[in-house]
């Protein structure tokens, strides 16, 4: 079962099959159900239910659920009825009590929705941040999300980081804009709006009319959201937040345009991440496009034979029977295309991504490619500038890549790791026995070494292993 069906499952569990006014009691037995759908164990004491926990002298909480492994606690969860309105402050703030007193990161109050809160306290941010809610939807890309951070099989430090960093730099954006446009409204943006607009006046007027004149005019900023409507090239048209838009992707530095050979999948076709979905020649070879995104393959922008630019849209992927018409016209043609584009290539990008400007870079050099199954891939975190990893102990026993991404500098770093380099493992990494994996961390200014700091009295410095390094 794929992580899409799975959440499918969980909806109908939580939702599809209950009724409206089922209990409290109850839907806990189907919030146990859904945990062990995503291979929490009750029975292995993975789940525990209602546990009664000690506070203090006289003090006791006994939280609905806490999830656990090898009897650490990971998270805890607080149950609602569904008929029940889960954005109670009161619901909220039980829900953060529990997260303070057990010492925890992560929090998820579940009934009509789910919602997934932190406490961003422990890291130096806000007291207790709503990371996330996701509705009860058949093929919800949040709910994709969800599955791929809480499942046993997936659970690990690195993707809450990553899933932390994501969601906090997307609240920040926010904040960022509504300050942004607050400044631009204050006293201090006019005063500077007419001193820029002395300044360009000089040379065609003497100071005196200058002055006179800007002694009587009064400068007002208005973010005029109806306007901008007016503007729009389609105001009618609503993209869809759950769709995904994929567009032709810059795959080297030269590239200027791309030509659909071929299409796997046709219009109506369930694309699952990872599925090649269609082949494009660039002025350097024909490539094989990998889809990063699952769902429905709701449009195609690009036939079979055209040529387009790079940022024209290539596809769009959503949830099945989503209405995407006029979405491509408008992304195509929008004045503001360019900067959405450049706004993405600041973000982190994907493994699947990384390897594919590797590949170009590599096939020009010397007709080489590496494959996905046998790279390691980490982005730096834009919290601690540094890079994190967790290979298996069969990954050693191969020749693999280790690719590393500095989205600051936008530069990837290729290491080839050969076999059995490290005779005993346990002398050179930290070990962790709960997931069979070896924890690595490399600062991310040390690009001299590239040393393990969790390693033991042998740390490991990559550097020797470092075959290429590629701007993009």
């Amino acid at each position: 079962m794929n992580e899409m069906d799975k959440w499918d499952e969980l909806c109908f569990i939580l939702s599809e099959s209950i009724n409206s006014n089922i209990s409290e009691q109850l839907y806990e037995l189907k919030v146990i159900q859904a945990f062990e759908k995503l291979g929490w164990s009750q029975y292995k004491k993975e789940i525990s239910v209602r546990e009664s926990i000690q506070f203090g002298a006289a003090g006791r909480i006994t939280p609905d659920l806490i999830i656990k492994s090898q009897g650490k606690n990971l998270f805890v969860v607080e149950i609602k009825k569904p008929s029940a309105n889960i954005d109670n402050s009161g619901f909220k703030d039980q829900l953060y009590s529990y997260m303070r007193m057990l010492k925890l990161n992560f929090g998820i109050l579940i009934g009509s929705k789910i919602q997934i809160y932190y406490d961003g306290n422990k890291f130096g941010n806000k007291d207790f941040i709503l990371l996330d809610e996701i509705e009860y939807k058949s093929n919800n890309p949040k709910g994709l999300e969800f599955v791929e951070l809480f499942d046993k099989s997936k659970f690990n430090e690195i993707n809450l980081e990553n899933y932390i960093n994501k969601k906090l730099s997307k609240i920040q954006n926010i904040e960022l804009i509504q300050k942004l446009k607050k400044e631009l409204k204050s006293g201090d943006i006019s005063l500077l709006v007419k001193k820029l607009l002395k300044i360009e006046m000089k040379g065609r007027y003497n100071n005196t009319v200058i002055d006179n004149v800007f002694k009587n005019i009064e400068i007002k900023v208005h973010y005029n959201l109806q306007e901008k409507k007016e503007k729009d090239i389609t105001p009618s048209i609503t993209i869809p937040k759950e769709i995904e838009i994929i567009t032709l992707p810059r795959l080297s530095d030269t590239m200027k345009e791309a030509t659909v050979i071929s299409w796997n999948k046709k219009i109506g076709d369930i694309i699952k991440e990872g599925d090649i979905i269609a082949k494009i020649k660039t002025e350097i070879a024909t490539m094989e496009f990998e889809s990063f995104y699952t769902g429905e393959l709701l449009a195609i922008g690009i036939k079979e034979g055209e040529t387009a630019l790079i940022d024209t849209v290539l596809a769009i992927i959503g949830p099945k029977g989503t209405n995407v018409s006029g979405i491509i016209e408008s992304f195509n043609t929008s004045s503001d295309f360019s900067v959405i584009n450049k706004k993405k290539t600041n973000e982190r990008i994907k493994k699947k991504e990384a390897i594919s400007i590797i590949n170009t870079y590599l096939y020009n050099i010397n007709q080489s490619t590496i494959l996905n199954k046998n790279t390691v891939y980490s982005n730096k975190n834009s919290a601690n500038d540094k890079w994190w990893f967790e290979p298996s102990p069969n990954m050693f026993k191969q020749n693999f890549n280790l690719v590393l991404n500095d989205y600051k500098t936008k530069k990837l770093f290729l290491f080839e790791i050969p076999k059995n380099d490290f005779n005993l493992l346990d002398n050179f990494f930290y070990y962790r026995s709960e997931v069979n994996r070896y924890s690595i961390r490399i600062e991310g200014n040390d690009t001299k070494y590239f040393e393990d700091e969790l390693g033991n009295l042998n740390k490991v410095k990559f550097i020797k292993y470092l075959i290429h390094t590629i701007s993009y």
